[in-house]
Protein backbone atom coordinates (compact mmCIF):
# COMPACT_ATOMS: atom_id res chain seq x y z
CA UNK A 1 0.00 0.00 0.00
CA UNK A 2 1.57 3.79 -1.00
CA UNK A 3 1.51 6.26 1.51
CA UNK A 4 -1.21 8.24 0.00
CA UNK A 5 -3.18 5.33 -0.36
CA UNK A 6 -2.68 4.85 3.72
CA UNK A 7 -2.98 8.45 4.41
CA UNK A 8 -6.68 8.20 2.68
CA UNK A 9 -7.55 5.08 4.61
CA UNK A 10 -6.75 6.93 7.60
CA UNK A 11 -8.94 9.37 6.92
CA UNK A 12 -11.74 7.74 6.47
CA UNK A 13 -11.46 5.71 9.60
CA UNK A 14 -11.48 8.84 10.93
CA UNK A 15 -14.25 10.06 9.59
CA UNK A 16 -15.98 6.58 9.94
CA UNK A 17 -14.99 6.97 13.98
CA UNK A 18 -16.30 10.39 14.27
CA UNK A 19 -19.67 9.19 12.52
CA UNK A 20 -20.21 6.83 14.80
CA UNK A 21 -19.47 9.55 18.00
CA UNK A 22 -22.21 12.14 16.01
CA UNK A 23 -24.86 9.27 15.58
CA UNK A 24 -24.12 8.05 19.45
CA UNK A 25 -24.88 12.07 20.58
CA UNK A 26 -28.21 12.04 18.08
CA UNK A 27 -29.13 9.03 19.45
CA UNK A 28 -29.12 10.11 23.28
CA UNK A 29 -30.80 13.40 22.49
CA UNK A 30 -33.37 10.59 20.61
CA UNK A 31 -33.80 8.77 23.58
CA UNK A 32 -34.42 11.78 25.99
CA UNK A 33 -36.67 13.14 23.96
CA UNK A 34 -38.57 9.73 24.44
CA UNK A 35 -37.61 9.95 28.10
CA UNK A 36 -39.76 13.17 28.19
CA UNK A 37 -42.67 11.37 26.71
CA UNK A 38 -42.45 8.52 29.40
CA UNK A 39 -40.46 5.67 27.25
CA UNK A 40 -38.86 4.06 30.69
CA UNK A 41 -36.82 1.65 27.75
CA UNK A 42 -35.57 4.95 26.66
CA UNK A 43 -34.10 5.80 29.83
CA UNK A 44 -32.70 2.55 30.71
CA UNK A 45 -30.91 2.43 27.82
CA UNK A 46 -29.50 5.89 29.02
CA UNK A 47 -28.73 4.34 32.18
CA UNK A 48 -26.96 1.47 31.25
CA UNK A 49 -24.85 3.47 29.05
CA UNK A 50 -23.72 5.94 31.98
CA UNK A 51 -24.63 4.55 35.01
CA UNK A 52 -20.71 3.60 35.27
CA UNK A 53 -19.39 7.21 34.05
CA UNK A 54 -21.77 8.92 37.11
CA UNK A 55 -20.25 6.48 39.48
CA UNK A 56 -17.01 7.51 38.58
CA UNK A 57 -17.69 11.36 38.25
CA UNK A 58 -19.50 10.84 41.89
CA UNK A 59 -16.30 8.85 43.11
CA UNK A 60 -14.04 11.93 41.98
CA UNK A 61 -16.03 14.42 43.76
CA UNK A 62 -16.53 12.44 47.16
CA UNK A 63 -12.86 10.89 47.48
CA UNK A 64 -11.78 14.08 48.07
CA UNK A 65 -13.13 14.25 51.66
CA UNK A 66 -10.90 12.15 54.06
CA UNK A 67 -13.50 12.37 56.84
CA UNK A 68 -16.51 11.02 54.49
CA UNK A 69 -16.95 7.09 55.25
CA UNK A 70 -17.23 4.59 52.50
CA UNK A 71 -17.02 6.89 49.72
CA UNK A 72 -17.31 4.14 46.75
CA UNK A 73 -20.41 3.23 48.08
CA UNK A 74 -21.73 6.72 48.72
CA UNK A 75 -20.51 7.09 45.00
CA UNK A 76 -23.11 4.24 44.19
CA UNK A 77 -25.64 6.37 45.83
CA UNK A 78 -24.85 9.48 44.73
CA UNK A 79 -24.84 8.37 41.12
CA UNK A 80 -28.46 7.11 42.02
CA UNK A 81 -29.87 10.14 43.18
CA UNK A 82 -28.34 11.75 40.00
CA UNK A 83 -30.85 9.53 37.62
CA UNK A 84 -33.58 10.42 39.83
CA UNK A 85 -33.02 13.94 38.70
CA UNK A 86 -32.05 13.06 35.00
CA UNK A 87 -35.51 11.89 35.22
CA UNK A 88 -37.37 14.95 36.75
CA UNK A 89 -35.94 17.27 34.48
CA UNK A 90 -35.37 15.50 31.42
CA UNK A 91 -37.42 18.07 29.60
CA UNK A 92 -34.96 20.83 30.57
CA UNK A 93 -32.11 19.35 28.67
CA UNK A 94 -30.76 21.49 25.85
CA UNK A 95 -31.30 18.99 22.57
CA UNK A 96 -28.60 21.49 21.14
CA UNK A 97 -25.79 20.59 23.93
CA UNK A 98 -24.55 17.30 24.30
CA UNK A 99 -26.11 14.59 26.84
CA UNK A 100 -23.06 14.05 28.75
CA UNK A 101 -21.60 17.27 29.77
CA UNK A 102 -25.41 17.61 30.66
CA UNK A 103 -25.28 14.55 32.99
CA UNK A 104 -21.91 15.47 34.00
CA UNK A 105 -23.06 18.51 35.56
CA UNK A 106 -26.33 17.09 37.49
CA UNK A 107 -23.90 14.63 39.07
CA UNK A 108 -21.61 17.52 40.31
CA UNK A 109 -24.06 19.33 41.94
CA UNK A 110 -25.84 16.46 43.69
CA UNK A 111 -22.37 15.21 45.10
CA UNK A 112 -22.07 18.92 46.22
CA UNK A 113 -25.78 19.25 47.91
CA UNK A 114 -24.65 15.61 49.78
CA UNK A 115 -21.52 17.44 50.72
CA UNK A 116 -23.40 20.81 52.23
CA UNK A 117 -25.71 18.71 53.79
CA UNK A 118 -23.40 16.55 55.59
CA UNK A 119 -21.43 20.22 56.43
CA UNK A 120 -18.17 18.54 54.88
CA UNK A 121 -15.55 21.19 54.26
CA UNK A 122 -13.38 20.48 51.59
CA UNK A 123 -9.73 19.68 51.88
CA UNK A 124 -6.82 22.16 52.03
CA UNK A 125 -5.76 21.05 48.74
CA UNK A 126 -8.19 19.73 46.57
CA UNK A 127 -6.94 17.07 43.98
CA UNK A 128 -8.59 16.32 40.54
CA UNK A 129 -9.72 12.97 39.60
CA UNK A 130 -8.75 12.70 35.91
CA UNK A 131 -10.49 9.24 36.05
CA UNK A 132 -13.74 10.75 37.66
CA UNK A 133 -14.01 13.62 35.29
CA UNK A 134 -14.02 10.93 32.14
CA UNK A 135 -10.18 12.12 30.68
CA UNK A 136 -9.98 8.77 28.26
CA UNK A 137 -6.18 8.16 28.78
CA UNK A 138 -7.35 7.65 32.73
CA UNK A 139 -10.59 5.96 32.20
CA UNK A 140 -8.80 3.59 30.15
CA UNK A 141 -6.08 2.89 32.23
CA UNK A 142 -5.18 -0.88 32.84
CA UNK A 143 -1.74 -1.60 34.91
CA UNK A 144 -2.44 -4.90 34.24
CA UNK A 145 -1.30 -5.45 30.78
CA UNK A 146 2.26 -2.87 30.98
CA UNK A 147 5.24 -3.37 32.75
CA UNK A 148 6.66 -2.16 35.93
CA UNK A 149 8.41 0.54 34.15
CA UNK A 150 5.73 1.44 31.48
CA UNK A 151 3.19 1.82 34.19
CA UNK A 152 5.90 3.91 36.48
CA UNK A 153 5.72 6.33 33.59
CA UNK A 154 2.04 6.58 33.13
CA UNK A 155 1.40 7.20 37.05
CA UNK A 156 4.25 10.09 36.77
CA UNK A 157 2.78 11.64 33.70
CA UNK A 158 -0.89 11.30 35.53
CA UNK A 159 0.74 12.93 38.89
CA UNK A 160 2.68 15.53 36.70
CA UNK A 161 -1.03 16.72 35.01
CA UNK A 162 -2.64 16.34 38.68
CA UNK A 163 -0.21 18.54 39.98
CA UNK A 164 -0.27 21.58 37.21
CA UNK A 165 -3.96 21.13 37.12
CA UNK A 166 -3.76 22.30 41.10
CA UNK A 167 -1.22 24.75 40.55
CA UNK A 168 -4.29 26.43 38.82
CA UNK A 169 -6.97 28.97 40.32
CA UNK A 170 -10.14 26.65 40.75
CA UNK A 171 -12.05 29.04 38.35
CA UNK A 172 -9.60 28.56 35.74
CA UNK A 173 -8.87 24.70 36.48
CA UNK A 174 -12.78 24.01 36.38
CA UNK A 175 -12.83 25.85 32.97
CA UNK A 176 -9.23 24.04 31.77
CA UNK A 177 -10.54 20.66 32.59
CA UNK A 178 -13.18 20.94 30.44
CA UNK A 179 -11.81 22.96 27.26
CA UNK A 180 -8.51 21.22 26.97
CA UNK A 181 -8.87 17.56 28.65
CA UNK A 182 -12.47 16.71 28.38
CA UNK A 183 -13.00 18.47 24.62
CA UNK A 184 -16.27 19.96 25.90
CA UNK A 185 -17.18 23.10 23.46
CA UNK A 186 -17.60 26.44 24.52
CA UNK A 187 -21.53 26.02 24.85
CA UNK A 188 -20.91 22.98 26.81
CA UNK A 189 -18.63 24.34 29.64
CA UNK A 190 -20.49 27.69 29.50
CA UNK A 191 -23.55 25.90 30.78
CA UNK A 192 -22.28 23.70 32.85
CA UNK A 193 -20.83 26.71 34.97
CA UNK A 194 -23.52 29.24 34.36
CA UNK A 195 -21.06 31.52 32.64
CA UNK A 196 -21.09 33.52 29.24
CA UNK A 197 -19.07 32.54 27.04
CA UNK A 198 -16.98 35.31 27.10
CA UNK A 199 -16.13 34.02 30.55
CA UNK A 200 -15.05 30.74 29.44
CA UNK A 201 -12.70 32.64 26.94
CA UNK A 202 -10.98 34.80 29.79
CA UNK A 203 -10.46 32.29 31.60
CA UNK A 204 -8.83 29.65 29.34
CA UNK A 205 -6.96 32.29 27.81
CA UNK A 206 -5.57 32.80 31.36
CA UNK A 207 -4.99 29.06 32.78
CA UNK A 208 -3.44 27.50 29.47
CA UNK A 209 0.06 29.47 29.66
CA UNK A 210 -0.43 29.11 33.67
CA UNK A 211 -0.86 25.19 33.28
CA UNK A 212 2.38 24.89 30.71
CA UNK A 213 4.90 26.96 32.94
CA UNK A 214 4.22 24.50 35.97
CA UNK A 215 4.91 21.63 33.35
CA UNK A 216 7.92 24.02 31.67
CA UNK A 217 9.26 24.27 35.36
CA UNK A 218 9.09 20.47 35.49
CA UNK A 219 10.84 19.53 32.50
CA UNK A 220 12.94 22.85 31.64
CA UNK A 221 14.75 20.38 28.75
CA UNK A 222 11.42 20.48 26.83
CA UNK A 223 11.65 22.47 23.28
CA UNK A 224 11.00 26.11 23.99
CA UNK A 225 11.51 25.60 27.67
CA UNK A 226 14.52 27.30 29.85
Amino acid sequence: MTNSEEENSEEENSEEENSEEEDSEEEDSVLVARVCKGDHDAFQTLYDRYYRYTCLVAYGVLSRYPSLCCPPEEAKDQAQVSWVKVLLNADKYNQELRFRPWLHTIVVNTCRSFLRSRRLRPPETPVMDLEALGAPAASHYDPGGLSADEDLVLWAKKDLVLRALDSLRPDRREVFVRRDLLKWSRAETAASLGLALEQVDRRLYKARPQFAAFIRREFPDLPGGE
